[in-house]
C-alpha cells in the first residue's frame, strides 16, 4: 500500500526521473539553445538581453533561437553565481549546456554540446 501511493505521489508531483535535454524537437528553420540545469539552483536565463523562462533546479528548459551566435547569461536566482557567453545555435540542432557547480567558486560549470 505505501509503495503504491509513493509511486502515486511521484506521478502526481510531476517528478521526471528521466529527464533528458534530448527530448524538445527543434522547430524548422530554428535552433535550440537547452539549459540543462544539474546544479541544484533555480536559475534566470537571459538570451540577447532578454529575460527568458527560468531553468528550475534539476530541470532542463529549451529555447526557441533564430539559427547563429546568441549571448547567454545564466544568473543564481538567490545567490551570485553567474556564467555569460557567446553560445551556437545551429540550424536543426540542439546546443546543449550542461550546468553545474564547482566547489567554492561563484561561477557556473558549463560544458557545451551539440545533439
Amino acid at each position: 500500500m505505501r509503495i503504491g501511493l509513493l509511486a502515486l505521489t511521484l506521478g502526481v508531483s510531476g517528478c521526471e526521473w528521466d529527464d533528458d535535454p534530448t527530448d524538445h524537437d527543434v522547430p524548422p528553420g530554428q535552433g535550440l539553445i537547452v539549459v540543462d540545469n544539474n546544479s541544484g539552483d533555480d536559475i534566470a536565463v537571459y538570451i540577447d538581453g532578454k529575460r527568458e523562462k527560468d531553468a528550475d533546479a534539476y530541470e532542463d528548459e529549451p529555447y526557441t533561437v533564430a539559427p547563429g551566435l546568441h549571448r547567454v547569461i545564466l544568473d543564481q536566482r538567490s545567490g551570485s553565481r553567474s556564467y555569460r557567453d557567446d553560445i551556437d545555435a545551429v540550424e536543426g540542432r540542439r546546443t546543449i549546456l550542461d550546468v553545474t557547480v564547482r566547489a567554492g567558486d561563484n561561477e557556473y560549470d558549463v560544458a557545451v554540446y551539440f545533439d
